[in-house]
């Protein structure tokens, strides 16, 4: 069996799953006290962050091209020890697309450093870009679920904070990811006064449809890239040609 996350560091895995949670933890604590408005007319269920314990390690390691680099030689690693007639391509087949991760990196880097720094705050579905964000020097202000459950729903008291958040530390816009119904992040958006990216929303858990640009995992990190970019009022540069 070939166990994909055995390519990536795990120590430092651990390390940005912690810090993700606490500035998440963080943002909820500082607004602990607040009193809690009624959100009735949006039907919010009464649930607290139970679920915000998610274990020593976030499992979207695969959101940080980095990772998917470690990912891919632990693969082709796996593939060459069952197949080692076959295992010259697998590793030229891993080179060829670790080069592209790589320069998709490059690229990423390059885009995010022309964002101020106080601006790179950002508040999404799930926390389910924690390496990506980590590795571009973005903030995760906090996210509309409080779980990585699409199907769980947050409290008013919750609401109430992250809209706080949202306005106390100059949030631009609210994410909304294809796995998860775009209606909270409006109501969430609009209460904030800020804008939605609703209608093309951020990829973490799936792929877009065939044909969509998203429909791999560069194309869909690239897509993510200028989502985000965008909304943040920056023109992305032109994809290198080896992505392409």
């Amino acid at each position: 069996m070939i166990t994909a996350s055995d390519g990536i560091d795990q120590a430092e895995a651990k390390k940005v799953s912690a810090e993700s949670e606490a500035d998440e933890e963080e943002a909820d604590h500082d607004h602990a006290t607040d009193q809690e408005h009624d959100h009735a007319e949006h039907d919010h269920a009464e649930e607290g962050h139970d679920d915000h314990d998610h274990g020593d390690l976030n499992p979207h390691i695969w959101t940080s091209p980095s990772n998917a680099e470690g990912m891919v030689t632990e693969i082709s690693k796996g593939l060459s020890q069952a197949d080692p007639d076959n295992a010259s391509d697998y590793a030229a087949n891993a080179k060829a697309y670790n080069a592209k991760l790589q320069d998709l990196d490059t690229w990423i880097a390059a885009q995010f450093k022309r964002v101020p720094e106080a601006d790179r705050v950002l508040v999404s579905g799930h926390n389910s870009l924690a390496y990506y964000l980590h590795d571009y020097n973005i903030v995760f202000a906090g996210s509309i679920l409080p779980s990585f459950e699409d199907n769980a729903e947050p409290s008013a008291a919750d609401i109430d904070a992250l809209v706080k958040t949202i306005k106390e530390r100059g949030v631009r816009a609210v994410f909304s990811e294809s796995s998860m119904s775009p209606k909270l992040a409006k109501t969430i958006a609009q209460e904030a006064g800020v804008k939605v990216v609703d209608a093309e929303s951020l990829y973490a858990d799936s792929l877009g449809a065939k044909g969509s640009g998203a429909d791999t995992y560069i194309g869909a990190t690239i897509h993510n890239t200028q989502v985000i970019l965008e909304a943040w009022g920056v023109k992305p540069d032109a994809v290198p040609a080896s992505l392409k």
